[in-house]
């Protein structure tokens, strides 16, 4: 019995993940965004941080900064 709801909610998660997402390169359109935000990380004399856009509800820009590990 388990099996086959295993099966359904893998089948499930596995057609939702595979929807396509229209991403607009931000990158493109904001020059220098990466450099500008590891400045703000050397600046800030932090560890790391995320950074994500959304537009209309959609994530057009997502990227991490720093470290993931301080040791």
């Amino acid at each position: 019995m388990k099996f086959p709801i295993l099966v359904t909610a893998l089948l499930a998660t596995i057609s939702f993940s595979a929807q396509a997402q229209t991403k607009t390169n931000v990158v493109e359109q904001i020059p220098g965004i990466d450099s500008l935000l590891n400045q703000v990380l050397k600046d800030q004399n932090i560890a790391g941080f995320a950074v994500a856009v959304v537009k209309d509800n959609q994530v057009i820009y997502s990227k991490g900064f720093g470290y993931r590990d301080l040791e």
